[in-house]
């Protein structure tokens, strides 16, 4: 395609429209003509074309021209809200959430909403009310979740998106996909206007080309103030080099698919060249701790965010109704046997104990990050690329078949019971033309340290 600049990055997209290389309309053009040209079931609603405003002049926000793409659950006025599932279909917000505000107030415009794993409940995003989400590279894969259309739009033509993320949602697909996804520290961005799953864990996050566009939309959604805004194309506020750098990778990672261990351990041999220090550190709880406290956590949560949520916005559907209108069969079952019931006060009283426990967590992994002088945790955010679409949710790492949720959440889940920030950016390796990421974890607050790190990654795997 002519001038075509919709797989650039936020400063090459706006670089192209100062220049006049694309109108603004023609931009939109090229990004929802790539995307709906691969037919991936990526988008689930696009806005009405409407008259952009200028992207120059001294009153132009940072994101002015720039159309973002947002996943299915978070609240954008005047475009339908619902999570891909059949009871809230017709559900069409007044109001942006107040992380779509911050980034209308930096200029951006929102040009479609992006399919999901039904009510986020899910990593694959097969078999949801708007139909299946299919992996960017190879169609015949899944494209992860839940932030699955997210992440497939980015990597097939949009400039960036914003997804959510529980227990991997934001990264596990981007990580699929070859793209570049930021979970913040729990609590960093508003939480409201988003359909919810946990008050504990929920957090929208920026999937995106490159570790400098997460780092300019951190700082608006994080609302840090316009000084601490980057310019476009700054790539962090100060760069690190990456020889003073230390690395701790987990002893333990559980079984990997051969492929993922092959790109992990060139990212790790390519960091270590380049000066970076590699040390290996205790597991921990780190592996399956979704397993371990998720359902305990996450059941009583969703019981009671998701009744508040429809008493507000869409009175007349109770949670069984919605319950029983879901079309993933995996979903409607962990609906209707295990979140419909009202929760009993041991699992309540369960609940609380599990979280005093991830509270320990926290404390634990700052003691660990001093005690190893950590810039980051380093791990292959999914355990195995992405699976063959299937309908049963399973996936097969050395010929031993498991289910999908357990399987992709292993590693991406700890963090989010800690609060703490996760970034995911692409192994410049192919293993059968299957994306594989490589997972940095910090710890609560540390988001921007984070994000400078990723970007001294990010420079190694690109020399």
């Amino acid at each position: 395609m002519k001038n075509d600049v919709s797989t650039h990055s936020i400063a090459a997209a706006q670089a192209a429209l100062d220049t006049g290389v694309v109108s603004p309309a023609q931009y939109a053009d090229q990004i929802l003509a790539r995307i709906s040209g691969a037919d991936r079931g990526a988008l689930v609603a696009i806005r009405e074309r409407q008259v952009s405003p200028s992207h120059a002049g001294p009153e132009a926000g940072v994101l002015t021209g720039v159309s973002l793409v947002v996943k299915d659950n978070i609240h954008v006025a005047g475009l339908p809200n619902t999570a891909c599932t059949p009871a809230l279909g017709g559900f069409m917000p007044d109001a942006d959430a107040p992380v779509i505000a911050r980034l209308r107030e930096a200029g951006a415009e929102i040009l479609a909403k992006a399919g999901m794993h039904e009510l986020s409940l899910g990593v694959t995003g097969i078999g949801h009310g708007s139909g299946t989400v299919r992996n960017a590279v190879d169609p015949t894969r899944m494209a992860g979740g839940s932030s699955s259309g997210v992440a497939v739009a980015v990597a097939l033509g949009a400039t960036a998106g914003i997804g959510t993320d529980t227990g991997g949602s934001v990264r596990i697909p981007a990580s699929l996909n070859g793209v570049v996804g930021f979970r913040p520290s729990t609590g960093r961005y508003p939480g409201t206007g988003i359909t919810p799953l946990s008050d504990t864990r929920d957090t929208a996050g920026p999937i995106t080309h490159c570790v400098a566009d997460a780092v300019l939309l951190d700082a608006i959604l994080s609302n840090s103030g316009t000084s601490q805004i980057p310019q476009v194309g700054q790539e962090t506020a100060r760069d690190l080099d990456i020889a003073t750098l230390t690395f701790g990778v987990p002893d333990d990672l559980g079984p990997l698919d051969p492929r993922t261990a092959e790109a992990f351990g060139f990212a790790v041999e390519a960091l270590a060249a380049a000066g970076a220090r590699i040390i290996a550190i205790p597991a921990g709880q780190r592996v399956g701790a979704e397993g371990t406290f998720g359902a305990t956590i996450l059941i009583p949560e969703i019981h009671r965010l998701l009744t508040r949520y429809l008493n507000e916005y869409r009175p007349g559907v109770s949670l069984a109704d919605l319950a029983a209108q879901i079309e993933n069969p995996l979903v409607r079952d962990l609906m209707q046997n295990h979140v419909l019931p009202t929760p009993s006060p041991e699992a309540l009283e369960a609940r609380r104990h599990a979280l005093a426990e991830t509270a320990q967590l926290s404390a634990k992994e700052q003691e660990l990050f001093r005690k190893y002088k950590l810039d980051a945790v380093i791990f292959p955010t999914t355990p195995a690329p992405a699976a063959p679409i299937n309908p049963a949710e399973t996936v097969e790492i050395d010929g031993v078949a498991a289910s999908s949720f357990d399987t992709y959440t292993r590693l991406t889940a700890y963090g989010t019971f800690i609060g703490a920030p996760g970034l995911t950016l692409p192994i410049p390796v192919g293993v059968e033309n299957l994306p594989v990421g490589l997972a940095l974890d910090g710890v609560p607050g540390a988001d921007e340290q984070l994000l400078a790190v990723g970007a001294a990654v990010e420079r190694v795997f690109q020399a």
